[in-house]
């Protein structure tokens, strides 16, 4: 379950216009730089790549070298597609032959990083149908911010009532019962949440955490509190929804450039999940 930004709960992003383009998990890579290795690295998504940085052996990489080379507005897609077919190529669960193709376009991105970006979602649209399924045997769960609900889930009259993300934080915050609110606003337009960005974990992986121990387990880019939707198994079954072990292409529609497998243990990714699976809403501050 990388995406953020990445609609309700993510355990965990562009090609579905009601889902942010974080998965909520955007890391800083930490690897030392320079030769003592006294500095860490903290590249994010949409910034320089990470090995753009590294090879300055004394240190980041001036974002102005990188802008020299390519026109105003290319350096984020350059660095977007370089990372993304690293990160395609080292998953070592991917078909060679998928993983082949995803390299084999290298060497387009310094003059064609958009185009690239467009192939490797093709690439990723043709390969994920013959991904193995299968039907999950526990609940799982889906938790994003607020933020994210009111711009993805809300009803677009409860939207309009609430001019930002932040308003509406401070409404549900100063209720005795958000939950019973935030379940009145959640908007019925089906798929629930669409494949690319159903990110998941089984919620006895965040069972009794706080908004900040959650954010740390799930490593969510935004603060709490959290908006958890709580998907229970044969909810799921009676639904028809599959799980599978997520994979480097489902980096790609929500740009999770620092996604590295297993890196949220027991994490999935699943098909569209519609409305009758869910079970219930939960409050996380």
């Amino acid at each position: 379950m990388a995406a953020p930004e990445t609609g309700p709960v993510n355990a965990v992003t562009q090609s579905c216009p009601r889902q942010p383009s974080a998965r909520m998990s955007r890391r800083a890579c930490g690897r030392p730089l320079g030769s003592a290795g006294r500095f860490r690295c903290d590249v994010l998504p949409g910034r320089l790549s990470c090995e753009d940085r590294h090879r300055s052996r004394s240190g980041p990489m001036s974002l102005r070298r990188v802008a020299a080379h390519y026109p105003l507005g290319m350096v984020d897609a350059v660095a977007e597609a370089r990372q993304l077919i690293r990160i395609i190529d080292d998953d070592r669960k991917l078909p060679r032959s998928v993983r082949g193709r995803a390299r084999a376009l290298g060497s387009l991105v310094p003059s064609k990083p958009g185009l690239v970006l467009d192939l490797l979602e093709e690439l990723r649209e043709r390969t994920v149908p013959d991904l193995t399924l299968q039907s999950p045997t526990v609940d799982y769960a889906r938790c994003v911010s607020v933020q994210v609900f009111w711009r993805y889930h809300l009803r677009p009259a409860q939207r309009r009532a609430f001019r930002t993300g932040d308003m509406y934080r401070r409404y549900l915050e100063y209720l005795d019962n958000p939950v019973e609110v935030i379940g009145q606003g959640l908007r019925d337009d089906e798929p629930l949440v669409p494949a690319a960005h159903s990110w998941l974990v089984p919620v006895t992986r965040i069972s009794g955490l706080d908004g900040a121990r959650t954010r740390r387990r799930l490593r969510i880019d935004d603060e709490p509190p959290y908006i958890v939707m709580v998907f229970p198994a044969a909810r799921m079954r009676a639904a028809g929804v599959e799980i599978r072990e997520p994979r480097g292409l489902d980096a790609i529609p929500g740009r999770f450039l620092q996604w590295m497998p297993g890196d949220v243990p027991d994490e999935r990714i699943d098909q569209d999940i519609p409305i009758a699976a869910l079970g219930n809403l939960e409050w996380c501050p």
